[in-house]
């Protein structure tokens, strides 16, 4: 509430809010700063009046049974995560995720997922798939899903949070894991690449050189020289043949 004074005279300052904006703005904080400490102390009389309706009652025992049903789910998994050590760790089960993790799986690896996403979770525990929910942006997440003992980090998102910091700090847990990453932009290539990753795919890159080799093959190219090509646009646009 008080930090609303700061941005009213900031904006007031700058240009952005007109005095009726402003008047509003600084009304608006008044009376949430007034009304906040009210609110808080009828908390306690509004959750012992609703503990004697039955319906409440009713909606209170079903939310806690669900939330234990969920908890006991993801121990389990927890547990079996720990037994089974990961040989490659798979950030985000979007479509880019599906496939790799389906290839993966396919050649007899061992795969964990971490997914923020909690129905996605749970259908990929119940088919056989070990699934982490969490942020991998938490040091915590990575060690959880293994990350120690596994021999490649995957990031098949271009949305990762905080994606240099959570390859910066799985070079800490696990100096010789093998990181590739997804990145939506070429530029952002460089980036995660000083950071610690290995391999990054460009959604930029990997169309150009998708267009380069279906423009070259219409030209009679052969197998050689396309993969010649795209060794030669690789290095053009990443400044290193290994991404």
């Amino acid at each position: 509430g008080e930090f609303s004074f700061i941005l009213a005279a900031l904006g007031r300052q700058l240009g952005l809010l007109t005095d009726v904006a402003t008047n509003a703005l600084v009304a608006t904080s008044i009376i949430s700063i007034t009304l906040n400490p009210i609110l808080y102390r009828m908390i306690d009389p509004v959750h012992r009046w609703a503990e004697r309706q039955r319906a409440v009652r009713e909606v209170f025992r079903f939310c806690s049974r669900a939330r234990k049903q969920v908890e006991d789910e993801m121990q389990v998994h927890d547990e079996q995560r720990k037994r089974i050590a990961p040989q490659a760790v798979v950030v985000g089960y979007g479509p880019v995720g599906k496939i790799v993790v389906r290839l993966l799986q396919g050649n007899g690896l061992r795969v964990h997922v971490v997914e923020m996403n909690l129905e996605t979770v749970r259908s990929l525990n119940a088919e056989g798939i070990h699934a982490l929910y969490g942020d991998i942006s938490v040091p915590s997440t990575l060690e959880d899903a293994g990350i120690a003992s596994a021999s490649s980090l995957i990031l098949s998102s271009t949305s990762v949070p905080n994606a240099k910091e959570v390859v910066r700090e799985a070079k800490e847990l696990n100096p010789q894991i093998r990181i590739l990453a997804r990145s939506a932009y070429a530029r952002e290539s460089v980036e995660l690449r000083n950071a610690g990753c290995d391999v990054v795919f460009s959604g930029e890159g990997e169309v150009a050189f998708a267009m380069l080799e279906e423009i070259l093959r219409d030209f009679g190219s052969t197998t050689a020289e396309l993969v010649q090509e795209r060794v030669r646009a690789r290095e053009e646009l990443y400044g290193n043949s290994d991404t």
